[in-house]
């Protein structure tokens, strides 16, 4: 879709991205990189462990280095409101083995990196990648060689931040959005519109701390704020079309 903007579809002047944020203007949101890890071993069995190379041992391993490097990135700065601040690793999930007396061939790991709009993705994956290796060399030592590990990536979301007092931002503050702009560490596809150069800022209901778990709520005072804060979108929208000419933010809400 954001391929057509000034092709086949008009360029929108503004997006306003409906993710969960208690209907205060987000201006910034992290990036993600989504990976996986293929790591293959020498199988063996379990009662002769010397000929065996684990890759479930070798997948654990990396798991616990992720976390450590993850520990080390998070605390580092990042836009106001944005917590963690840093950047994050994930796994998400680990597989590795087909039974207890049997040393694995097998392992995978699904995993992601969360980076903020300051960061070189590409540079973080690089550097956790020879980190992880490391210690794999260090914990297999000889048999290092044998261990073949395989990382691809799966799926990109671009980070976005647009800064504060952004033309978006005015116009969601007038529609009724409160509160300071902050940063989530959540990704949206706010940095998509943001690459093509469309003015975007995130506002919507709910809080992401309730999202993606059981019981996941969104409160009725803030469906009743969204309500509102729609039915201004569409006045504004209105009056823009019928006088295009007049900023969009100084346009009557």
């Amino acid at each position: 879709m954001i391929a057509t903007f000034g092709k086949s579809v008009p360029k929108p002047r503004i997006a306003i991205v409906g993710e969960p944020s208690l209907m205060a203007p987000v201006t910034a949101h992290k990036g993600v990189v989504a990976l996986e890890t293929h790591i293959t071993g020498r199988d063996a069995h379990s009662s002769l462990l010397h000929l065996g190379v684990s890759a479930a041992t070798a997948a654990a391993e990396m798991a616990v280095e992720l976390h450590r490097i993850a520990k080390e990135w998070m605390e580092l700065p990042g836009p106001a409101g944005m917590h963690p601040s840093g950047p994050t690793i994930n796994v998400g999930q680990i597989r590795a083995g087909v039974a207890r007396n049997v040393i694995a061939r097998e392992g995978q790991l699904v995993w992601e990196i969360r980076f903020r709009a300051s960061d070189n993705p590409d540079d973080l994956l690089d550097d956790a990648l020879a980190r992880v290796q490391l210690r794999l060399r260090r914990c297999f030592e000889e048999y290092f060689s044998v261990l073949h590990v395989e990382t691809r990536e799966i799926a990109r979301i671009p980070a976005f931040d647009a800064g504060a007092g952004g033309m978006a931002e005015l116009l969601a503050r007038r529609l009724g959005a409160d509160g300071h702009a902050r940063g989530v560490p959540y990704g949206a596809e706010a940095g998509q519109f943001a690459a093509a150069g469309v003015p975007t800022v995130i506002c919507g209901p709910g809080n992401i701390e309730q999202a993606h778990q059981p019981n996941e709520f969104i409160a009725k005072s803030q469906l009743a704020a969204c309500d509102l804060f729609l039915a201004r979108l569409g006045e504004w929208a209105s009056e823009v079309r019928l006088a295009p000419q007049p900023s969009p933010v100084g346009a009557e809400a």
